[in-house]
């Protein structure tokens, strides 16, 4: 079916274009300006500021607000994902909340409120881990990051390396 507009694989985005050094200003041009158009609308600016929510203690809206702070200085955060980051947070409220009704629970006592809570607490602990990888709290995540943002800068120099040999036989 050409011309099927499903039909096909997916445009690669300017950011995977650089990552994979498939960048071609003479092609892409049109398309970087697209994309950073939308994400300028999308996305916050670099000192913009996330309040936490009024319900999370003092200790959770510090955190909040840091890992906020730092994800919009990377650009990794717009307005759409902050309903998810809320619920890292909850999650990790949950757990702290979880744990400290743990610690009064006498296991000889009260078996079956120690084992409800430890399950409680395993889940809140799978929960919170699966959402950290998103937003970088893991070191495995952030260790991706840091390998995604050099890889960038490598490409781009090699890009910018050959563009100059080119030019350089053109002369």
């Amino acid at each position: 079916m050409a011309g099927n507009a499903n039909s096909g694989r997916k445009r690669l985005s300017i950011a995977e274009k650089k990552l994979k050094g498939t960048y071609r200003a003479d092609r892409d041009e049109k398309q970087e300006e697209a994309e950073s158009a939308v994400s300028s609308v999308i996305a916050y600016e670099k000192t913009a500021r996330v309040k936490a929510p009024s319900y999370f203690s003092s200790d959770i809206k510090k955190l909040y607000e840091q890992h906020a702070k730092s994800l919009i200085q990377l650009g990794l955060l717009i307005p759409s994902d902050l309903p998810e980051l809320q619920m890292l947070y909850d999650t990790l409220s949950q757990y702290r909340e979880v744990n400290e009704a743990l610690k009064g629970v006498d296991i000889t006592d009260d078996l079956m409120t120690y084992q409800a809570l430890t399950s409680i607490k395993c889940k809140l602990q799978q929960q919170f881990t699966s959402l950290a990888s998103k937003y970088y709290i893991s070191p495995t995540a952030r260790a991706k990051l840091t390998l995604d943002v050099l890889e960038i800068d490598k490409k781009q120099g090699e890009n910018e390396s050959i563009i100059s040999k080119i030019l350089a036989k053109q002369k």
